[in-house]
């Protein structure tokens, strides 16, 4: 019996611990709980941020364009001889240099030819010797000499022509590029004026376009432009104005061409691509970069750095092209504008600035 008692009192014991420590850790989390909770409610968030001054400069307009990229210098490859085609060394996209030898031509039938016309220019300078003396003792008329002298020339001529067929027979590169296009196959046959292929400088591109007829006339031959490839919109490449037609295509646009250099190779012809046109105005204005705005041109406005937070400012705005809004009303010269980070923004959102 007694043990009995012993017993539920050492349990009654161990059941008040449990209970004790229980309640011990819910304090213990709940007062961590409390803790975080105030620590995340008395967080303020740090926003970094880009910005740009607000300032007076000249307005500036840009026109942009699309076009295409073509070789500045395309050279066809014309035969000069006739005969089967036996041999091809290159195909499309192939670069090339200066002497490179790029077909072959069957010449047994050449050479036949050019033996043939040196034995009749032999025949003709014996011939022109003999009526030499002949014609210094009377002997030929002056007639008869000239003939003979005109004979001679024609032979020399002949044996010219046919060494040059000769030479034809093996085409070679006459300059540096790559073979954009070729017409020729072995087995071929080719006769003089046939277009073999053509030889595409790459180094050096045009950017052809086209100007409505109230924008062309501001751009000048010899001006710089803006080029950048559909390939690599982050990348601008310096042009100069190469070309702009005196007379309308049938769409009533204006052709321009604007040369770039390609040492890379990386842009091919064919490609397209946009140019970028900048040519001032006589006004100045408060200029931001489109980015700024983050509502519509219509209703915009901007956050503007006050202190080490932000507070948003609507504007009077227009745009000046596509990548700038010219400010009306609304803004300060020297005021801070944010340019990039606006996700996170609202007035009163503490930031830093990382530019």
């Amino acid at each position: 019996m007694k043990k009995r008692i012993i017993k539920k009192v050492v349990n009654a014991i161990l059941l008040i611990t449990v209970i004790v420590l229980v309640g011990f850790r819910l304090y213990n989390t709940k007062s961590k709980s409390d803790e975080e909770l105030a620590n995340l409610v008395s967080y303020k968030q740090v926003v970094p941020v880009k910005v740009t001054p607000a300032q007076i400069q000249p307005l500036e307009q840009i026109l942009e364009e699309t076009g295409v990229f073509r070789s500045s210098c395309e050279i066809d490859l014309v035969s000069e001889t006739s005969g089967l085609v036996l041999q091809i060394n290159v195909k499309t996209g192939d670069h090339v240099s200066r002497g490179d030898i790029l077909a072959v031509v069957e010449k047994e039938l050449v050479e036949q030819q050019v033996t043939l016309a040196e034995m009749n220019l032999q025949n003709a300078r014996e011939d022109l010797h003999r009526f030499e003396k002949l014609s210094a003792s009377d002997a030929v008329t002056v007639q008869q000499y000239e003939q003979v002298k005109l004979s001679y020339q024609n032979a020399l001529s002949l044996v010219a022509i046919q060494k040059d067929h000769l030479k034809n027979t093996c085409i070679t590169a006459p300059a540096d590029g790559y073979i954009s296009s070729r017409s020729v196959e072995p087995g071929s046959y080719i006769s003089p004026g046939m277009t073999l292929m053509t030889i595409s400088r790459q180094s050096q591109l045009l950017l052809e376009t086209y100007l409505s007829e109230s924008t062309f006339t501001r751009i000048k031959p010899g001006e710089k432009a803006v080029v950048i490839p559909a390939t690599a919109s982050e990348k601008h490449i310096d042009g100069v104005v190469e070309e702009i037609a005196v007379k309308s295509a049938l769409s009533g646009r204006y052709r321009v061409t604007v040369r770039i250099s390609n040492p890379s190779m990386a842009i091919r012809p064919g490609m397209s691509g946009k140019v970028q046109f900048r040519y001032a105005k006589k006004q100045e204005g408060m200029v931001l970069p489109r980015k700024c705005v983050i509502r519509s041109v219509l209703a915009p406005s901007v956050y503007v750095v006050s202190g080490d937070t932000v507070i948003e400012k609507s504007l009077t705005a227009s745009l000046l092209n596509e990548s700038q809004v010219v400010v009306h009303k609304g803004l300060h010269v020297g005021e801070m504008v944010i340019q990039s980070g606006h996700m996170n923004l609202s007035t009163g959102t503490q930031v830093r600035i990382i530019n």
